[in-house]
C-alpha cells in the first residue's frame, strides 16, 4: 500500500484539477495492480476520463486488475466503441469476463464493435457460467496428433499455436480429437525430433469438466500440483484449459468472498466507494446482528442484582466483552482458512458448530479458573 500511496496524493490532485491528461501519464508509469488500486480509490467518472486518454494496451492491463463492481461502474461510462477498443486487445477469457461485469443489451452493443474471429471467441466462453471450470478457461491451447513426432509437434506449434500465451503443456489428441495425454513443451524441445509424441506423453490421468465449479477445480488443480489443466466436454474432446494463474486468482476470489461474507461486508467494496452502496451493504448485516447483541445484554441483565451488591464486577465486563471479541476473531479465521482451502463446507456445518462450541467451553473454564483467581487476589474478596 505504500507504493501507491505517493503518486495517489498526486492522482487525487491532478483530477481534482480537472487535469486528466497529467493524470493519465501518471497511471501509465504505474506498474498495472498498482494502477487499478489507485484508480479505484476515485469515482468511476474521474477513471473513464482518464481511460478515453491512457493507452489501449495500458487500459486493457488495468482493467484486468480491476475490483468486479468498480469496473462494471467504469464500463457504464464508456462508450460501446471504447469498450470494443479495450476488449478487442484483451486474451478471450479476460474479455469475456469483463463483457460478463455488463448488462447483456451493452455487451451484446460492444461485440459488434469487435472483429468476427475474437467475437467468436469471445462469445464461445460467454455461454458458459461464470463460477464454473469453463467460465475461467481459456480457448487458447496448443493440441497436436498423438501420431506425430517430435519435430513435427514442433513445426505445428510454430505455425497454428503463436497466440496462445501459456505453451507449458501441450495436449496431445487421436485423430477424433478425444484427449489422449499431455506433454511439457521443455520435453518436445529436447527429445529427438524423430521421437514419437505417443512415447513422451504422459496419459492423461488430469482434466475437469466445463460444467465443473471453479472452486473445485482450483482445489483440484492444486492438490496435484498442475500447471494446467485442459478442460473437456461430455465427449471428451478439449474445449480450453486452466492455468495456474487462474487457479489462484478464484482461490484468493474465493478466500475473499468467504471472509467479507462472515463480517458482513462485500469483497470488491472500495474505501472510497459511494456511499451509498456502502451502507446498502453493510446496514441489513448489522440490523440481523443486533438481536444477538441484545441476547448477549440480556445475559449480564440476568446478574443485575449481583452486580448491584457487588459493583466491582461491572469493571470486568469489558475484559470479557474484549476477550468474546478475540475469540470469535480466532474461530472466524480457522473458518475462512479452512473453507479457503476446501477442508470443510455447508454440509459440515454442525459438526463445525459442535467442535467449536466444545473448544469454547473448555477455553471458558481455563480462562474462567485463570482470571477468577487473579480477580480473587486482587480485590481480595472470593
Amino acid at each position: 500500500m505504500r507504493r501507491i500511496a505517493i503518486p495517489l496524493d498526486t492522482l487525487r490532485e491532478l483530477v481534482r484539477d480537472e487535469n486528466y491528461v497529467q493524470a493519465a501519464q501518471l497511471v501509465a508509469q504505474l506498474p498495472p495492480s498498482d494502477a487499478a488500486g489507485a484508480l479505484a480509490q476515485l469515482s468511476a467518472t474521474q477513471v473513464a476520463e482518464i481511460f478515453r486518454i491512457i493507452p489501449v494496451q495500458e487500459a486493457t492491463e488495468i482493467l484486468a486488475e480491476l475490483p468486479d463492481e468498480f469496473r462494471s461502474h467504469l464500463l457504464e461510462l464508456l462508450a460501446p466503441a471504447e469498450v470494443a477498443e479495450i476488449v478487442e486487445s484483451m486474451p478471450p477469457d479476460e474479455a469475456a469476463d469483463v463483457l460478463q461485469d455488463m448488462e447483456p443489451e451493452e455487451a451484446d452493443q460492444v461485440l459488434v464493435e469487435i472483429e468476427p474471429q475474437a467475437r467468436a471467441d469471445i462469445q464461445e466462453l460467454r455461454e458458459y457460467d461464470e463460477q464454473s471450470a469453463g467460465g475461467i478457461m481459456t480457448n487458447r491451447f496448443a493440441a497436436i496428433p498423438v501420431s506425430a513426432t517430435a519435430g513435427e509437434a514442433l513445426a505445428i506449434l510454430r505455425r497454428d499455436f503463436r497466440d496462445v500465451e501459456q505453451l507449458n503443456i501441450i495436449f496431445a489428441v487421436d485423430k477424433n480429437g478425444h484427449l489422449v495425454g499431455s506433454v511439457s513443451l521443455r520435453d518436445l524441445v529436447f527429445a529427438d525430433s524423430n521421437a514419437s509424441v505417443a512415447e513422451l506423453v504422459e496419459r492423461h490421468r488430469h482434466w475437469v469438466e466445463e460444467n465443473q465449479d471453479q472452486e473445485q477445480v482450483a482445489h483440484y488443480m492444486r492438490l496435484h500440483d498442475l500447471d494446467a489443466v485442459p478442460v473437456v466436454d461430455e465427449h471428451h474432446h478439449i474445449v480450453g484449459q486452466i492455468t495456474l494463474d487462474d487457479a489462484a486468482e478464484v482461490m484468493d476470489e474465493e478466500a475473499a468472498e468467504d471472509l467479507a461474507g462472515m463480517a458482513g461486508i462485500s469483497k470488491d467494496e472500495p474505501v472510497f466507494g459511494p456511499l451509498r452502496d456502502s451502507i446498502r451493504r453493510r446496514l441489513p448485516w448489522l440490523l440481523l446482528n443486533a438481536p444477538l447483541a441484545l441476547a448477549a445484554a440480556n445475559v449480564i441483565n440476568l446478574f443485575e442484582s449481583t452486580i448491584a451488591a457487588a459493583a466491582v464486577l461491572a469493571v470486568f465486563l469489558p475484559v470479557i466483552g474484549g476477550m468474546a471479541g478475540n475469540a470469535a476473531g480466532q474461530t472466524l479465521a480457522v473458518l475462512v482458512r479452512g473453507l479457503a482451502l476446501g477442508e470443510t463446507n455447508t454440509h459440515d456445518a454442525w459438526r463445525v458448530i459442535g467442535r467449536q462450541l466444545l473448544i469454547a467451553l473448555c477455553i471458558g473454564l481455563i480462562l474462567g479458573g485463570i482470571l477468577g483467581a487473579i480477580t480473587m487476589l486482587w480485590k481480595q474478596n472470593l
